[in-house]
């Protein structure tokens, strides 16, 4: 008969760096700050989007089809005069 081993403690792991220490590390790094700084512009616009805008991203203007970028349309129209930017 054999007689089960018993398996020895494998060492416990050495704790990583907290979370504030990777945080501070991330914004230390240019294109770490950089990242966070977009991903918080997304954010931001997704969470103030009706205040953004003055335009419904539903509402037709056929007599303002295919305008270019503009002061009133940031990102111009489509070919329903529908504002881009609002879309």
């Amino acid at each position: 008969m054999s007689v089960p081993l018993s398996e020895a403690a494998a060492p416990a792991a050495p704790a990583g760096p907290g979370r504030g220490a990777r945080l501070l590390r991330l914004v230390a790094d240019p294109m770490g700050a950089l990242g966070i700084l977009l991903v918080l512009a997304v954010v931001f616009g997704a969470i103030f989007a009706d205040v953004l805008t003055q335009y419904s991203p539903t509402k037709l203007a056929p007599r303002d089809r295919f305008l270019p970028p503009d002061a009133a349309h940031l990102l111009g129209t489509d070919q329903l005069g529908r504002d881009l930017f609002t879309r």
